[in-house]
């Protein structure tokens, strides 16, 4: 069988094979795949096309022939867990037929805490001089590390992923912070006041 026909083409190869950075770092995979027939080098795809790539006819050192593609973007969390792909697409030498054959590998981005949210653990309407659990939560890669309480003047209220707030009064004020630190960063979300209900209208209403 002739070179240029391929039953089974080999998969490309993909340089690194491991990719874990830094949200904002520059990153450059590179994809390369055997060229046996040079008239018919293969046509190289990225999957999801984070950038433009250019193919690259290239002899090697043992005098064989491939194409190359370089695919260089600025990584950022959007991209953590995402599959990229490189596809060699081989045209043979009868008719239209292609062979396909592809390498993947699963990008790993670390970057700190964000769109963190306070969230209020208490079913039904929150009636006054009740308990409420606030819990605190965040994206971020590697995970929160840290989260700390806070008053909307940068006093420390606790830490821990989770707060009570014991007897909860209708005329408080108080508002509630959560910032979550990872060794990347830290994170703030936007306050929080607690609505809550009088248990007893009438009570209530006399008091205010």
């Amino acid at each position: 069988m002739s070179p240029c026909l391929l039953d089974s083409p080999p998969k490309p190869k993909l340089s690194p094979v491991k990719v874990e950075v830094t949200e904002g770092s520059s990153v450059s995979l590179s994809c390369s795949a055997a060229a046996p027939c040079p008239t018919l080098p293969p046509t190289l795809t990225w999957t999801p096309r984070l950038s433009d790539s250019e193919d690259q006819l290239q002899e090697n050192q043992d005098q064989t022939k491939s194409v190359s593609s370089l695919l260089t973007f600025t990584a950022s969390h959007l991209h953590h867990g995402q599959k990229i792909t490189c596809k060699a697409r081989y045209k043979l030498q009868q008719g239209d037929t292609q062979k396909i054959s592809e390498a993947s590998l699963t990008l790993s981005v670390l970057y700190g805490p964000r769109n963190t949210q306070i969230t209020v653990f208490h079913s039904g309407p929150i009636l006054e001089g009740h308990d409420v659990t606030l819990n605190c939560s965040s994206d971020a890669n590697p995970a929160v590390t840290r989260y700390e309480w806070l008053t909307p003047d940068r006093q420390s209220l606790g830490s821990g992923q989770s707060i009570t707030v014991h007897s909860v009064q209708s005329n408080t004020t108080e508002q509630f912070l959560c910032e979550a630190s990872n060794f990347l960063g830290s994170n703030t979300s936007k306050p929080l006041k607690l609505n809550m209900q009088c248990e007893y209208k009438y009570a209530c209403a006399i008091l205010g």
